[in-house]
């Protein structure tokens, strides 16, 4: 992905195919366009606000599973035991 954004008109060709999955890629650049900044500024409180919980959701999800790395887990055996 970064290859693409690399290319310009004076070097519209990627120097090398790329693997993605089973098959092979070779890219070429046939215009650019420059994004309209006016609509990205509208909706970049919306963008905000839609990204935020999955990227707080996983962000917890990380800590808690570096959590459980970390633990060291006890079993009492004494209260497992029928009396």
């Amino acid at each position: 992905m970064e290859a693409a954004f690399k290319l310009t008109a004076a070097a519209p060709a990627a120097a090398t195919p790329f693997k993605v999955g089973n098959r092979w890629y070779a890219i070429r650049l046939k215009t650019r366009t420059e994004s309209p900044r006016a609509d990205f500024d509208k909706t970049k409180d919306q963008i905000k606000k839609a990204m935020l919980p999955k990227k707080q959701e996983e962000t917890l999800t990380a800590w808690v599973k570096e959590l459980r790395g970390k633990a060291k887990i006890e079993i009492n055996q004494a209260l497992l035991v029928d009396k």
